[in-house]
């Protein structure tokens, strides 16, 4: 399986308009953390490094495994079955103090509505 990498903004924004282009249905709907808009998913993405970092700042810490692999499983599994359904899923890089920062500036407690909205905004302004 090859690996997935990060892209840039502007990637990003190349690949919505692209996606656009070919005429993706609309899902325009949230399933479980993802942040969908026409065709394309937003998964909320942690990196290893900060995952622990995360989970100390998340008021729904529970709800998170404890151990990255757990929470990387199923999350690779989340994509895996989003494109099964057609859908186009973009990681989303949550950053603990950037993300942080974000949800204070907007009085949002950071949760997974948080991280939703988050993943939402990232694609958004990647248009």
């Amino acid at each position: 399986m090859a690996a997935t990498r990060w892209l840039s903004a502007e990637e990003q924004a190349d690949f919505l308009d692209a996606a656009r282009a070919s005429g993706l249905p609309d899902s325009g709907h949230l399933l479980l953390g993802v942040a969908m808009s026409p065709g394309i998913a937003g998964l909320p993405w942690f990196s290893e490094d900060d995952y622990a970092q995360m989970r100390r700042i998340m008021a729904d810490d529970s709800s998170l495994p404890e151990d990255y692999g757990l929470w990387l499983r199923g999350a690779e599994t989340a994509e895996r079955d989003l494109r099964e359904q057609g859908h186009h899923p973009i990681r989303i890089a949550i950053v603990p103090d950037d993300f942080a920062e974000w949800c204070r500036r907007r009085g949002l407690r950071p949760d997974a509505a948080a991280r939703r909205e988050f993943a939402r905004y990232v694609l958004a302004e990647s248009q």
